[in-house]
């Protein structure tokens, strides 16, 4: 990791705290729970449903477009003689 690399993963690990102290419903969460294991499980949990949710609706978009090109007839020309 060069120079650049290294200062900007310094800043990040400044201001990560910070970060985290801007946002009303994360700072609350690590005030009542220093050990911040439910405000982590939490954070978990929220994004394994968004994913599941991305999944599933990928997934029918895909099958919908799967379906439609399968029941169209092929819009291929004849071969020529």
């Amino acid at each position: 990791m060069g120079a650049p690399g290294r200062a900007a993963l310094a800043a990040v690990a400044a201001f990560a705290p910070a970060a985290l102290g801007a946002c009303p419903s994360c700072a609350d969460a690590l005030a009542h729970d220093p050990a911040g294991l439910g405000f982590a499980r939490g954070v978990y949990y929220s994004i394994v449903v968004l994913f599941a949710v991305l999944g599933t609706l990928v997934t029918v978009l895909v099958r919908a477009v799967l379906k439609e090109a399968r029941r169209r007839p092929d819009s291929t020309p004849p071969p020529g003689p």
